[in-house]
């Protein structure tokens, strides 16, 4: 299939496209071709485990959100390095010195140990030059003052830093200034969020649909349990709220009460899409346009908390509105002739016509209630989940081609749509997304609960889930597992690849300067 592709199709969310090359995964090289590691229990992985000492922690609960458990670690999961390396490109995270063996010491060792010192006062990084090291990477000290240990033991310590040690980590910064907390802006003032289930997180839960997931094993990772999300986490829109600065998650519109509209709500709906009828079959759900209707009964309900017009259209002018929706108009809809006659009225090329040309309706009538500040989403590769491979099967190709060839069109449409809604909304600001990440090292092509539930690609209830979560894209038949989630929401938040965000990211995007006009009354 990949041979088939135009260019411009290569537009559509890269986790999906990733999985076109899989055949290249094996090639995949790391940005440096080692990474070793020094330090004391901010980084040891395991290295005081069989040592005498008082200085280790292969015990619950230490571990408990690392897939192998209790390692060494000192935390609950992983430790900066394990997240660097990750982020370099390793597949694996570095061995202890303690468990090296065999050729996994060519990608690098962990030496650090947990309650070690520098001991000699210099002299060490000359030596390790001398053994051929090159690219050192040497870490400051954080205020050692402000752990909570060192506070309960020693209090009177924090009035005895010197302003200069301020330049420290600034981890422990941010804790001697914890009193400022509670006044933190967030980048925007809110943020609304309008899509279907993979931005879903409880609206559909009282609703009569087989698409809804307020059951286990759903969030089995998120710490109130099944809300209504469709994963074992958090969604994208989850992540990228809180790299915006805010405290809390988006509330749905089906719980939405009091001043916390003021930040934001989450209006999105599973099986919902830019057409009406779409998800019909899988029972009540939120359309675009009802969506947006909902909307509107929070901008009366912000106006009478801000108290007039003017101070509405201010505040509304600075948030950011994210628009994902568009992939169940294919799955739920023009693939579904059974259900519905799209496919019989239309070319793929025609009904992604519709379908933009019905999304820009949708989006001036954002604009013209306040919006200004828009991320719209593309759509990825839907041939390629575990549940259309398995319900549709791929003929020999990884993906059901028909399906990833009839929704590609959608993207080619919508990116110039973009474009000129930027030329013509003169006062606001619109972009293209398209985030991804890397692929390598994680399982594909099956989901980790065992689906059968909703329409057939949710997880069933109550049944035990993988557990190595972290190491799979899919959660079910077609949504993507927190971890996956993790990894493009940090994307679409900060990357500078015009293929994934165009001509903003989502930072870029939040420091936009919007010039409103008022009309004098």
């Amino acid at each position: 299939m990949e041979s088939k592709l135009k260019p411009l199709e290569l537009v559509a969310i890269p986790l999906l496209l990733a999985l076109l090359n899989l055949q290249n995964l094996a090639n995949a090289v790391p940005q440096v071709p080692c990474y070793f590691i020094f330090g004391d229990s901010m980084s040891d992985s395991g290295n005081n485990n069989k040592l005498v000492t008082l200085a280790k922690v292969n015990y619950p609960p230490y571990g408990i959100n690392f897939p192998e458990r209790p390692t060494g670690r000192f935390n609950d999961g992983r430790t900066v390095h394990d997240f660097i390396v990750k982020l370099l490109g390793f597949e694996d995270y570095m061995p202890t010195f303690a468990e090296s063996d065999g050729k996994n010491i060519f990608n690098g060792v962990n030496y650090a140990s947990g309650a070690a010192d520098i001991r000699d006062e210099t002299g060490q990084h000359r030596s390790l030059y001398d053994t051929g090291a090159r690219k050192f990477a040497v870490y400051g000290l954080g205020l050692i003052g402000c752990t909570p240990y060192t506070i309960s033991v020693l209090s009177s310590m924090e009035s005895k830093l010197k302003p200069l040690e301020l330049a420290a980590n600034p981890l422990l910064l941010a804790l001697l200034n914890l009193q400022n907390l509670a006044n933190a802006v967030p980048q925007v003032p809110c943020y609304f969020i309008f899509g279907d289930s993979l931005s879903d997180n409880g609206n559909n839960n009282k609703l009569v649909t087989t698409a809804k997931v307020n059951y286990p094993p759903y969030e089995i990772d998120f710490p109130q349990g099944p809300t209504g999300r469709f994963n074992n986490g958090r969604t994208m829109h989850d992540f990228i709220v809180k790299l915006l600065g805010f405290e809390e998650y988006m509330p749905p519109f089906a719980e939405s009460e009091g001043k916390n509209v003021l930040n934001g709500v989450n209006y999105a709906s599973g099986a919902s899409g830019i057409l009406d009828e779409t998800g019909k079959h899988r029972g009540i759900r939120i359309p675009l346009n009802d969506q947006i209707k909902n909307h509107k009964t929070i901008i009366s309900r912000i106006t009478t908390l801000m108290g007039n017009d003017s101070a509405t259209k201010s505040h509304l002018s600075q948030c950011i509105y994210s628009v994902q929706i568009g992939s169940n108009d294919y799955i739920n809809n023009y693939f579904k002739p059974e259900s519905y006659d799209t496919s019989n009225r239309y070319a793929p090329p025609e009904y992604a016509n519709v379908l933009v040309q019905q999304l820009s309706d949708q989006l001036k009538t954002l604009y013209n209630s306040g919006a200004r500040k828009f991320a719209v989403y593309g759509l990825g590769l839907i041939g390629c989940t575990p549940d259309a491979r398995v319900v549709h099967g791929t003929k020999g190709t990884h993906c059901v081609d028909k399906f990833n060839e009839g929704s590609v069109p959608f993207n080619q449409r919508l990116m110039p749509l973009i474009d000129q809604l930027n030329k013509n909304l003169t006062e606001a600001k619109f972009t293209f997304l398209n985030p991804f990440g890397s692929i390598a090292g994680l399982v594909t092509d099956i989901p980790c609960c065992k689906t059968g539930g909703g329409g057939g690609e949710l997880c069933l209830p109550n049944l035990k889930p993988c557990d190595n979560r972290n190491k799979y894209i899919f959660w079910d038949g077609v949504h993507p597992t927190d971890a996956w989630n993790e990894m493009i929401a940090k994307s679409a938040y900060s990357t500078n690849k015009p293929q994934e965000a165009k001509p903003f990211n989502i930072q870029k995007l939040a420091l936009q300067k919007i010039q409103i006009h008022v009309n004098p009354k």
